[in-house]
Protein backbone atom coordinates (compact mmCIF):
# COMPACT_ATOMS: atom_id res chain seq x y z
CA UNK A 1 0.00 0.00 0.00
CA UNK A 2 1.22 3.24 -0.79
CA UNK A 3 1.37 6.51 1.07
CA UNK A 4 -1.44 8.31 -0.34
CA UNK A 5 -3.80 5.19 1.05
CA UNK A 6 -2.15 5.39 4.36
CA UNK A 7 -2.78 8.87 4.32
CA UNK A 8 -6.28 8.81 3.57
CA UNK A 9 -7.05 5.55 6.48
CA UNK A 10 -5.22 7.63 9.00
CA UNK A 11 -7.10 10.14 8.19
CA UNK A 12 -10.37 8.33 8.61
CA UNK A 13 -9.22 6.60 12.01
CA UNK A 14 -8.01 9.48 13.60
CA UNK A 15 -11.17 11.78 13.87
CA UNK A 16 -9.21 14.88 14.98
CA UNK A 17 -6.88 15.06 12.41
CA UNK A 18 -10.44 15.85 10.01
CA UNK A 19 -12.27 18.25 12.20
CA UNK A 20 -14.79 16.48 13.20
CA UNK A 21 -14.99 15.10 16.47
CA UNK A 22 -16.13 11.94 17.48
CA UNK A 23 -20.39 11.39 17.79
CA UNK A 24 -20.52 7.89 20.05
CA UNK A 25 -20.09 4.02 19.01
CA UNK A 26 -22.40 4.77 15.68
CA UNK A 27 -19.90 6.95 14.61
CA UNK A 28 -17.07 4.39 14.81
CA UNK A 29 -19.40 2.16 13.06
CA UNK A 30 -19.84 4.72 10.36
CA UNK A 31 -15.66 5.37 10.04
CA UNK A 32 -14.98 1.89 9.54
CA UNK A 33 -18.05 1.71 6.45
CA UNK A 34 -16.44 4.79 4.85
CA UNK A 35 -12.52 3.07 5.46
CA UNK A 36 -13.73 0.11 3.14
CA UNK A 37 -16.00 1.67 0.88
CA UNK A 38 -12.40 4.20 0.31
CA UNK A 39 -9.95 0.38 -0.11
CA UNK A 40 -12.30 0.22 -3.01
CA UNK A 41 -12.82 3.32 -4.55
CA UNK A 42 -9.34 4.38 -4.55
CA UNK A 43 -7.50 2.20 -6.41
CA UNK A 44 -10.36 2.93 -8.96
CA UNK A 45 -9.49 6.78 -9.17
CA UNK A 46 -5.92 6.38 -9.26
CA UNK A 47 -5.97 4.12 -12.35
CA UNK A 48 -8.51 6.54 -14.37
CA UNK A 49 -6.58 9.24 -13.40
CA UNK A 50 -3.23 7.74 -15.40
CA UNK A 51 -1.99 5.33 -12.66
CA UNK A 52 0.44 6.25 -9.58
CA UNK A 53 3.86 5.38 -12.16
CA UNK A 54 4.23 2.80 -10.17
CA UNK A 55 4.18 0.25 -13.12
CA UNK A 56 7.65 0.83 -14.83
CA UNK A 57 8.01 0.70 -18.70
CA UNK A 58 7.41 -2.51 -20.14
CA UNK A 59 5.90 -3.99 -17.85
CA UNK A 60 2.79 -6.50 -18.65
CA UNK A 61 -0.58 -4.61 -17.99
CA UNK A 62 -3.62 -5.89 -18.37
CA UNK A 63 -4.84 -2.96 -21.19
CA UNK A 64 -1.07 -3.93 -22.88
CA UNK A 65 -2.36 -8.22 -22.69
CA UNK A 66 -5.87 -7.41 -23.93
CA UNK A 67 -4.33 -5.53 -27.04
CA UNK A 68 -2.21 -8.54 -27.78
CA UNK A 69 -4.77 -11.23 -27.72
CA UNK A 70 -7.09 -8.74 -29.67
CA UNK A 71 -4.10 -8.42 -32.49
CA UNK A 72 -3.40 -12.59 -32.46
CA UNK A 73 -7.12 -13.00 -32.82
CA UNK A 74 -7.77 -10.35 -35.79
CA UNK A 75 -4.60 -11.56 -37.42
CA UNK A 76 -5.91 -15.31 -37.01
CA UNK A 77 -8.78 -14.67 -38.44
CA UNK A 78 -12.47 -16.75 -38.01
CA UNK A 79 -11.86 -20.16 -37.34
CA UNK A 80 -8.33 -20.14 -37.15
CA UNK A 81 -8.31 -22.04 -33.64
CA UNK A 82 -11.47 -24.02 -34.41
CA UNK A 83 -10.94 -27.67 -35.62
CA UNK A 84 -13.43 -30.18 -36.94
CA UNK A 85 -12.68 -33.07 -34.93
CA UNK A 86 -10.79 -36.20 -36.68
CA UNK A 87 -7.99 -35.51 -38.82
CA UNK A 88 -7.58 -32.60 -40.93
CA UNK A 89 -6.37 -32.52 -44.76
CA UNK A 90 -5.73 -30.23 -46.81
CA UNK A 91 -7.29 -28.73 -49.58
CA UNK A 92 -5.90 -27.10 -53.71
CA UNK A 93 -9.24 -24.37 -53.16
CA UNK A 94 -8.34 -22.03 -50.09
CA UNK A 95 -11.31 -20.28 -48.37
CA UNK A 96 -11.72 -16.93 -50.14
CA UNK A 97 -11.31 -14.68 -46.63
CA UNK A 98 -7.73 -16.08 -46.40
CA UNK A 99 -6.60 -14.61 -49.59
CA UNK A 100 -4.28 -11.46 -49.57
CA UNK A 101 -5.54 -8.45 -52.47
CA UNK A 102 -2.85 -9.37 -54.45
CA UNK A 103 -3.73 -13.36 -54.58
CA UNK A 104 -5.82 -14.09 -57.54
CA UNK A 105 -6.75 -17.93 -57.56
CA UNK A 106 -6.69 -19.72 -61.05
CA UNK A 107 -10.76 -20.09 -60.78
CA UNK A 108 -10.94 -15.98 -59.75
CA UNK A 109 -9.47 -15.06 -63.35
CA UNK A 110 -11.18 -17.23 -65.15
CA UNK A 111 -8.09 -18.60 -66.90
CA UNK A 112 -9.36 -21.70 -67.67
CA UNK A 113 -11.75 -22.52 -70.78
CA UNK A 114 -14.00 -25.75 -71.23
CA UNK A 115 -11.70 -27.54 -74.11
CA UNK A 116 -8.72 -27.31 -71.50
CA UNK A 117 -10.62 -28.68 -68.46
CA UNK A 118 -11.44 -32.16 -70.50
CA UNK A 119 -7.56 -33.04 -71.01
CA UNK A 120 -6.79 -31.92 -66.76
CA UNK A 121 -6.27 -34.77 -64.52
CA UNK A 122 -9.01 -34.82 -61.72
CA UNK A 123 -8.37 -32.92 -58.63
CA UNK A 124 -8.38 -34.88 -54.82
CA UNK A 125 -10.62 -31.85 -52.55
CA UNK A 126 -10.65 -33.11 -49.10
CA UNK A 127 -13.43 -32.04 -47.05
CA UNK A 128 -13.10 -28.17 -45.45
CA UNK A 129 -10.94 -27.85 -42.54
CA UNK A 130 -12.21 -24.73 -41.15
CA UNK A 131 -15.34 -23.25 -39.74
CA UNK A 132 -16.63 -20.46 -37.30
CA UNK A 133 -17.61 -23.43 -34.91
CA UNK A 134 -17.16 -26.93 -33.85
CA UNK A 135 -19.71 -29.16 -34.44
CA UNK A 136 -20.28 -31.02 -30.77
CA UNK A 137 -20.37 -34.32 -32.27
CA UNK A 138 -18.32 -37.11 -34.62
CA UNK A 139 -16.88 -35.05 -37.65
CA UNK A 140 -20.02 -34.96 -40.35
CA UNK A 141 -18.63 -35.38 -43.33
CA UNK A 142 -17.17 -38.74 -44.63
CA UNK A 143 -14.35 -39.33 -47.75
CA UNK A 144 -13.29 -36.73 -49.63
CA UNK A 145 -14.76 -34.12 -52.82
CA UNK A 146 -13.66 -35.25 -55.87
CA UNK A 147 -13.80 -32.91 -59.64
CA UNK A 148 -14.84 -34.95 -62.19
CA UNK A 149 -12.16 -35.33 -65.74
CA UNK A 150 -13.72 -32.53 -67.41
CA UNK A 151 -13.39 -30.35 -64.31
CA UNK A 152 -17.31 -29.01 -64.81
CA UNK A 153 -18.75 -30.73 -61.88
CA UNK A 154 -17.72 -32.33 -57.86
CA UNK A 155 -18.43 -35.22 -56.45
CA UNK A 156 -20.04 -34.41 -52.81
CA UNK A 157 -18.90 -36.99 -50.32
CA UNK A 158 -21.85 -38.41 -47.84
CA UNK A 159 -22.41 -36.11 -44.85
CA UNK A 160 -24.74 -34.51 -42.08
CA UNK A 161 -25.38 -31.29 -41.57
CA UNK A 162 -27.68 -28.55 -40.11
CA UNK A 163 -29.87 -27.36 -42.68
CA UNK A 164 -31.83 -23.97 -42.14
CA UNK A 165 -30.97 -20.55 -41.29
CA UNK A 166 -28.07 -19.92 -39.17
CA UNK A 167 -28.10 -16.43 -39.59
CA UNK A 168 -29.77 -13.22 -37.22
CA UNK A 169 -33.60 -13.17 -38.73
CA UNK A 170 -34.50 -9.63 -36.38
CA UNK A 171 -37.72 -9.56 -38.95
CA UNK A 172 -38.65 -12.88 -38.65
CA UNK A 173 -38.90 -13.74 -42.66
CA UNK A 174 -37.59 -17.34 -42.26
CA UNK A 175 -40.04 -19.77 -40.39
CA UNK A 176 -38.92 -23.10 -41.37
CA UNK A 177 -36.53 -23.75 -38.81
CA UNK A 178 -33.73 -26.20 -38.54
CA UNK A 179 -33.29 -29.73 -39.12
CA UNK A 180 -29.95 -32.12 -38.77
CA UNK A 181 -30.32 -34.21 -42.03
CA UNK A 182 -27.62 -36.84 -44.03
CA UNK A 183 -26.87 -37.12 -47.61
CA UNK A 184 -25.90 -39.26 -49.76
CA UNK A 185 -23.18 -38.71 -52.32
CA UNK A 186 -24.41 -37.23 -55.27
CA UNK A 187 -22.70 -34.67 -58.22
CA UNK A 188 -22.98 -30.70 -58.49
CA UNK A 189 -22.64 -28.70 -61.62
CA UNK A 190 -19.36 -26.22 -60.62
CA UNK A 191 -20.85 -23.03 -62.53
CA UNK A 192 -24.26 -22.07 -63.23
CA UNK A 193 -25.48 -23.51 -66.61
CA UNK A 194 -24.50 -20.37 -69.14
CA UNK A 195 -25.91 -18.36 -72.22
CA UNK A 196 -23.84 -20.89 -74.02
CA UNK A 197 -24.43 -24.33 -72.88
CA UNK A 198 -28.22 -23.07 -72.94
CA UNK A 199 -28.08 -22.15 -76.77
CA UNK A 200 -26.09 -25.51 -77.29
CA UNK A 201 -29.21 -27.15 -76.00
CA UNK A 202 -31.88 -25.44 -77.80
CA UNK A 203 -29.89 -26.39 -81.41
CA UNK A 204 -30.41 -29.94 -80.50
CA UNK A 205 -34.28 -29.24 -80.21
CA UNK A 206 -36.53 -29.35 -83.40
CA UNK A 207 -38.17 -25.69 -84.10
CA UNK A 208 -41.21 -25.71 -82.60
CA UNK A 209 -39.63 -27.11 -79.21
CA UNK A 210 -37.18 -24.57 -79.42
CA UNK A 211 -39.44 -21.87 -79.26
CA UNK A 212 -41.51 -23.35 -76.18
CA UNK A 213 -37.83 -23.23 -74.70
CA UNK A 214 -36.72 -20.22 -75.03
CA UNK A 215 -35.62 -17.27 -72.63
CA UNK A 216 -38.82 -14.94 -71.69
CA UNK A 217 -38.22 -12.19 -73.72
CA UNK A 218 -41.21 -10.43 -71.90
CA UNK A 219 -39.61 -10.57 -68.41
CA UNK A 220 -36.60 -8.20 -70.02
CA UNK A 221 -38.97 -5.23 -70.83
CA UNK A 222 -41.30 -5.65 -67.61
CA UNK A 223 -37.67 -5.87 -65.31
CA UNK A 224 -36.25 -2.96 -67.29
CA UNK A 225 -32.50 -4.65 -67.08
CA UNK A 226 -30.83 -1.68 -69.81
CA UNK A 227 -30.18 -4.41 -72.17
CA UNK A 228 -32.13 -6.76 -74.89
CA UNK A 229 -32.70 -10.29 -73.84
CA UNK A 230 -31.19 -10.68 -77.49
CA UNK A 231 -28.16 -9.17 -76.41
CA UNK A 232 -27.56 -10.53 -73.52
CA UNK A 233 -28.99 -14.38 -74.69
CA UNK A 234 -26.97 -14.42 -78.02
CA UNK A 235 -24.06 -12.11 -77.86
CA UNK A 236 -20.86 -13.28 -77.36
CA UNK A 237 -19.96 -11.07 -74.77
CA UNK A 238 -22.31 -12.45 -72.37
CA UNK A 239 -21.82 -16.12 -73.37
CA UNK A 240 -20.20 -16.98 -70.11
CA UNK A 241 -22.86 -15.36 -68.11
CA UNK A 242 -25.63 -17.75 -66.55
CA UNK A 243 -28.70 -17.92 -68.32
CA UNK A 244 -31.97 -16.13 -66.53
CA UNK A 245 -35.51 -15.64 -67.52
CA UNK A 246 -36.06 -19.22 -67.79
CA UNK A 247 -38.60 -20.84 -65.38
CA UNK A 248 -38.46 -24.10 -63.70
CA UNK A 249 -40.20 -26.47 -65.99
CA UNK A 250 -37.24 -25.69 -68.92
CA UNK A 251 -34.31 -25.76 -66.08
CA UNK A 252 -35.79 -29.51 -65.43
CA UNK A 253 -35.82 -29.43 -69.03
CA UNK A 254 -32.40 -28.65 -69.76
CA UNK A 255 -31.21 -30.97 -67.01
CA UNK A 256 -32.80 -34.10 -68.01
CA UNK A 257 -31.32 -33.01 -71.71
CA UNK A 258 -28.24 -33.34 -69.46
CA UNK A 259 -29.28 -36.71 -68.27
CA UNK A 260 -28.77 -35.18 -65.00
CA UNK A 261 -31.70 -33.31 -62.90
CA UNK A 262 -31.96 -30.71 -60.66
CA UNK A 263 -30.34 -30.32 -56.68
CA UNK A 264 -32.85 -30.54 -53.92
CA UNK A 265 -32.85 -28.08 -51.41
CA UNK A 266 -31.08 -30.44 -49.41
CA UNK A 267 -28.59 -31.03 -51.57
CA UNK A 268 -28.17 -27.35 -52.73
CA UNK A 269 -27.75 -25.98 -48.66
CA UNK A 270 -25.37 -29.39 -47.96
CA UNK A 271 -23.24 -28.22 -51.30
CA UNK A 272 -23.31 -24.60 -50.49
CA UNK A 273 -22.23 -24.66 -47.19
CA UNK A 274 -18.96 -26.32 -47.63
CA UNK A 275 -18.47 -28.06 -44.55
CA UNK A 276 -18.49 -24.85 -42.74
CA UNK A 277 -20.53 -26.05 -39.55
CA UNK A 278 -22.82 -22.76 -38.74
CA UNK A 279 -21.34 -20.34 -41.48
CA UNK A 280 -23.19 -18.09 -42.98
CA UNK A 281 -21.67 -17.60 -46.42
CA UNK A 282 -19.82 -20.64 -48.27
CA UNK A 283 -17.01 -18.76 -47.21
CA UNK A 284 -15.51 -18.51 -43.04
CA UNK A 285 -16.67 -15.16 -41.25
CA UNK A 286 -19.81 -13.61 -41.38
CA UNK A 287 -19.11 -10.85 -44.39
CA UNK A 288 -19.47 -11.06 -47.88
CA UNK A 289 -15.95 -8.93 -47.92
CA UNK A 290 -12.78 -10.21 -46.96
CA UNK A 291 -11.08 -7.80 -44.25
CA UNK A 292 -9.29 -6.03 -47.02
CA UNK A 293 -12.40 -4.60 -48.70
CA UNK A 294 -12.34 -7.69 -51.38
CA UNK A 295 -15.75 -8.51 -52.52
CA UNK A 296 -16.55 -12.04 -52.62
CA UNK A 297 -20.02 -12.82 -54.55
CA UNK A 298 -22.24 -10.68 -56.84
CA UNK A 299 -24.80 -9.10 -55.17
CA UNK A 300 -26.47 -5.50 -53.92
CA UNK A 301 -23.88 -3.97 -51.12
CA UNK A 302 -26.53 -0.90 -50.65
CA UNK A 303 -24.63 2.49 -50.42
CA UNK A 304 -21.56 1.42 -51.63
CA UNK A 305 -22.95 1.07 -55.48
CA UNK A 306 -24.90 -1.60 -57.38
CA UNK A 307 -21.74 -2.12 -59.24
CA UNK A 308 -19.35 -2.02 -55.97
CA UNK A 309 -18.68 -5.88 -56.45
CA UNK A 310 -17.48 -5.59 -60.01
CA UNK A 311 -20.53 -6.38 -61.57
CA UNK A 312 -23.76 -4.52 -62.07
CA UNK A 313 -25.99 -7.14 -63.79
CA UNK A 314 -24.61 -10.46 -63.80
CA UNK A 315 -20.98 -11.73 -63.59
CA UNK A 316 -19.29 -14.15 -65.55
CA UNK A 317 -19.50 -17.52 -63.59
CA UNK A 318 -16.47 -18.08 -61.95
CA UNK A 319 -15.71 -14.79 -61.82
CA UNK A 320 -15.85 -15.03 -57.92
CA UNK A 321 -13.22 -17.43 -55.99
CA UNK A 322 -14.59 -20.95 -55.43
CA UNK A 323 -15.68 -22.63 -52.23
CA UNK A 324 -13.02 -24.65 -50.42
CA UNK A 325 -15.18 -27.27 -52.20
CA UNK A 326 -14.54 -26.15 -55.71
CA UNK A 327 -18.23 -24.51 -56.16
CA UNK A 328 -18.58 -20.97 -57.52
CA UNK A 329 -21.84 -18.45 -57.29
CA UNK A 330 -23.54 -20.51 -54.60
CA UNK A 331 -23.89 -17.07 -53.13
CA UNK A 332 -25.11 -14.60 -55.32
CA UNK A 333 -24.77 -13.52 -59.23
CA UNK A 334 -28.20 -15.52 -59.88
CA UNK A 335 -30.59 -17.16 -57.35
CA UNK A 336 -30.91 -20.94 -58.59
CA UNK A 337 -33.74 -22.87 -58.72
CA UNK A 338 -34.18 -26.36 -57.03
CA UNK A 339 -36.25 -29.52 -57.45
CA UNK A 340 -38.37 -29.08 -54.14
CA UNK A 341 -41.79 -27.67 -54.17
CA UNK A 342 -42.03 -25.04 -51.65
CA UNK A 343 -43.26 -25.33 -47.55
CA UNK A 344 -43.15 -22.98 -45.10
CA UNK A 345 -41.43 -25.50 -42.33
CA UNK A 346 -38.47 -28.65 -42.06
CA UNK A 347 -41.46 -30.20 -39.75
CA UNK A 348 -42.13 -32.49 -42.21
CA UNK A 349 -39.17 -32.96 -43.81
CA UNK A 350 -36.78 -36.44 -43.57
CA UNK A 351 -33.33 -36.53 -42.01
CA UNK A 352 -32.45 -38.83 -44.54
CA UNK A 353 -31.92 -36.99 -48.41
CA UNK A 354 -34.93 -34.95 -47.53
CA UNK A 355 -37.50 -33.52 -50.76
CA UNK A 356 -40.55 -32.15 -50.74
CA UNK A 357 -42.98 -32.90 -52.99
CA UNK A 358 -46.52 -31.19 -53.07
CA UNK A 359 -49.20 -32.07 -56.47
CA UNK A 360 -50.62 -28.84 -55.79
CA UNK A 361 -48.16 -26.31 -54.70
CA UNK A 362 -46.95 -24.54 -57.44
CA UNK A 363 -44.43 -22.53 -55.87
CA UNK A 364 -40.78 -24.10 -56.13
CA UNK A 365 -37.74 -23.23 -53.86
CA UNK A 366 -35.30 -20.92 -55.39
CA UNK A 367 -31.99 -20.72 -53.38
CA UNK A 368 -28.75 -17.74 -53.03
CA UNK A 369 -29.47 -14.86 -53.68
CA UNK A 370 -28.73 -13.02 -56.85
CA UNK A 371 -27.10 -9.85 -58.34
CA UNK A 372 -29.37 -7.85 -56.57
CA UNK A 373 -29.99 -9.00 -53.10
CA UNK A 374 -28.71 -7.71 -50.17
CA UNK A 375 -26.10 -9.56 -48.45
CA UNK A 376 -28.69 -11.77 -46.00
CA UNK A 377 -30.43 -13.03 -49.10
CA UNK A 378 -27.11 -14.65 -50.40
CA UNK A 379 -26.83 -16.57 -47.04
CA UNK A 380 -26.51 -20.45 -47.62
CA UNK A 381 -29.51 -20.76 -45.26
CA UNK A 382 -31.83 -18.23 -46.84
CA UNK A 383 -34.94 -19.28 -48.86
CA UNK A 384 -37.14 -18.13 -51.53
CA UNK A 385 -39.87 -19.51 -53.88
CA UNK A 386 -41.50 -18.84 -57.31
CA UNK A 387 -44.07 -20.32 -59.41
CA UNK A 388 -43.00 -22.50 -61.71
CA UNK A 389 -43.98 -20.84 -64.90
CA UNK A 390 -42.33 -17.88 -63.70
CA UNK A 391 -39.18 -16.59 -65.15
CA UNK A 392 -37.14 -13.99 -63.56
CA UNK A 393 -33.95 -12.30 -64.75
CA UNK A 394 -32.67 -12.62 -60.27
CA UNK A 395 -33.05 -16.75 -61.35
CA UNK A 396 -30.73 -19.38 -63.04
CA UNK A 397 -29.79 -22.42 -62.15
CA UNK A 398 -27.05 -25.44 -61.96
CA UNK A 399 -27.75 -29.67 -62.31
CA UNK A 400 -26.97 -32.38 -60.49
CA UNK A 401 -26.90 -36.29 -61.04
CA UNK A 402 -26.68 -39.44 -58.80
CA UNK A 403 -23.35 -41.46 -58.62
CA UNK A 404 -24.50 -44.09 -60.40
CA UNK A 405 -25.65 -42.42 -63.21
CA UNK A 406 -23.47 -40.19 -64.23
CA UNK A 407 -23.58 -39.74 -67.75
CA UNK A 408 -21.34 -40.82 -70.68
CA UNK A 409 -22.50 -38.34 -72.94
CA UNK A 410 -24.91 -35.93 -74.13
CA UNK A 411 -27.55 -36.74 -76.38
CA UNK A 412 -27.14 -36.52 -80.46
CA UNK A 413 -28.71 -33.53 -81.53
CA UNK A 414 -32.15 -33.27 -83.19
CA UNK A 415 -32.96 -32.05 -86.76
CA UNK A 416 -34.12 -28.82 -86.88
Amino acid sequence: MDWFHLSVLSRLRDPASTGCPPRGPAANGTRRWLAGLCLLAIPLLVSACGGTGAATEGEPTASRDTAAAEGRRMEGGWGKQARRPGQEVGSPFKDPTELTPDQRPESYTRSYNRDSLKGTQPLVIPRAGRMPFDDPGASPISGSVRVTDDGRMVRLPAGTFLMGLTDEDPFDMQNAGRIRVSMSPFYLDRFEVTNAEYRAYLDSLDRSTRRQRRPDSTVWESQQAGITWQNYFYSNTYADHPVVAITWNQARAYCQWERKRLPTEAEWEYAARSGEIGGIYPWAGFNPQTRSGRYLANYDPGRAGQDADGHAFTAPVGSYPPSTWGLHDMSGNVAEWVADTYTSTYAQHSDLNPYWQEANEPRHVVRGGSWSSNAFRIGVGFRDYEAATNASLQIGFRCAVDPGRFPKRRPAAAQP
